[in-house]
C-alpha cells in the first residue's frame, strides 16, 4: 500500500505544500499569505490559518489529509550532540540539560526529541557514544498546531525543524545513490525575511546560521552582493572550524530561489557550483528541480 503525505511549511509570507508518496515528490504548491497571518515567526490566528490551509488544498485538488509540518525557528531549537551511550529513559532525562543555554530552567514547557545519526562502538562492539540530532519544541506551540490541523480536518503525523527535514532528504538521496562515503552539503534558504545556511556531512548537520535580511545592506544588486559576502564569511568560518571539510556545490531553495541572479551572485561569492536543493529529491516524474521548499518534502521522509 502506497504511503502518501503532504508536507507543509508555513513561512512569514507564504505557505508551501509538497505532496509525497513513498519518499518521492509528486508536486509542490505555494500560495502567498494575506497580511498579518504570521507575525515574528508565529501564527496570529490558528483558526484563520486552518481555514487558509483547507481552502488552499481544496483549490489545488490535494486530497491527502495525512500531513507533516516543518517547525519554524520561533518555536524550536536544534542541536547536534555527541552523548555517552545510554537507554532511552536516561536520554529523556538528560536531553533537557543539553538545551539549558536556550531554555534555562523552563524544561517542563518544552517537548524534546531526537534522531540517532550514528552509534560509536568499542573494540568489543559495545556502544560507547551516540551521535544525535536533537530538538526542543515549545509545548504550547505544538498543542496549538495540533488544534489547527484538527480544525482543518487533517491528521498531523510528524513535526520537526527544517534541519531534520534536510537530514531526511540527504539520507534518502545518499541511499538511492548508494554512496560509499557521506557527502558534503551546503544548503541555503533565500527567504523573504531571512537567509538560513545549513552545513551537512552526510545526514549529520554540522552547523547552521540565520541572517536576518534587515541586517543585510542595500537593495537590488547591492543587497545580492552583501548577502553573497555574508554567505562567503559563513563558509570561511565553517572551514576554519572544520578544516577537513571541502565543499564543491551550494544548493539553493527558499521563497526567493526563483531569482536566478541572486543565486548566481551568492554562488560566485562562495566560489561553489550553483545547484538547487530540489536536485537532491527523488521525483515520481520529470518534475522541476527549482523547489521553494524541499524541507516540506523532506519532513515526510521520516515516515
Amino acid at each position: 500500500m502506497h504511503k502518501k503525505y503532504i508536507g507543509i511549511e508555513i513561512g512569514a509570507r507564504q505557505v508551501k505544500m509538497c505532496l509525497c508518496q513513498d519518499h518521492f515528490l509528486c508536486r509542490e504548491e505555494t500560495e502567498l499569505l494575506p497580511d498579518h497571518y504570521v507575525k515574528d515567526g508565529k501564527i496570529v490566528s490558528m483558526e484563520a490559518m486552518a481555514e487558509f490551509l483547507k481552502n488552499m488544498a481544496n483549490a489545488r485538488d490535494i486530497r491527502c489529509r495525512s500531513c507533516c509540518l516543518v517547525l519554524p525557528d520561533s518555536v524550536a531549537f536544534t542541536k547536534s550532540l555527541i552523548m555517552p551511550a545510554m537507554s532511552v529513559s536516561h536520554l529523556k532525562i538528560n536531553l533537557p540539560y543539553e538545551f539549558y543555554d536556550f531554555i534555562g530552567s523552563r524544561g517542563d514547557t518544552y517537548i524534546f526529541d531526537y534522531a540517532v545519526m550514528d552509534m560509536i562502538y568499542d573494540e568489543n562492539k559495545n556502544p560507547v557514544s551516540m551521535d544525535l540530532m536533537a530538538c526542543a519544541v515549545w509545548k504550547k506551540a505544538m498543542e496549538e498546531y495540533r488544534q489547527m490541523f484538527r480544525l482543518a480536518k487533517w491528521k498531523l503525523k510528524a513535526a520537526a525543524p527544517a534541519a531534520f527535514a534536510y537530514s531526511n532528504l540527504i539520507r534518502v538521496y545518499e541511499e538511492k545513490k548508494q554512496l560509499e562515503e557521506p557527502g558534503e552539503y551546503c544548503l541555503v534558504e533565500l527567504g523573504y525575511t531571512a537567509i538560513r545556511i545549513f552545513f551537512f556531512h552526510g545526514k549529520r548537520m554540522e552547523a547552521c546560521r540565520r541572517i536576518e535580511n534587515s541586517q543585510i545592506k542595500g537593495t537590488g544588486q547591492e543587497f545580492y552582493e552583501s548577502a553573497g559576502l555574508e554567505i562567503r564569511r559563513t563558509l570561511e568560518f565553517y572551514y576554519f572550524l572544520n578544516p577537513k571539510r571541502k565543499l564543491t556545490d551550494i544548493y539553493f531553495c527558499g521563497s526567493r530561489v526563483m531569482d536566478r541572479l541572486f543565486c548566481e551572485m551568492a554562488a560566485e561569492y562562495a566560489s561553489l557550483n550553483l545547484k538547487y536543493a530540489g536536485e537532491l529529491l527523488p521525483v515520481l516524474e520529470d518534475y522541476k528541480k527549482v523547489l521553494i521548499s524541499p524541507a516540506a518534502a523532506g519532513i515526510t521522509f521520516c515516515l
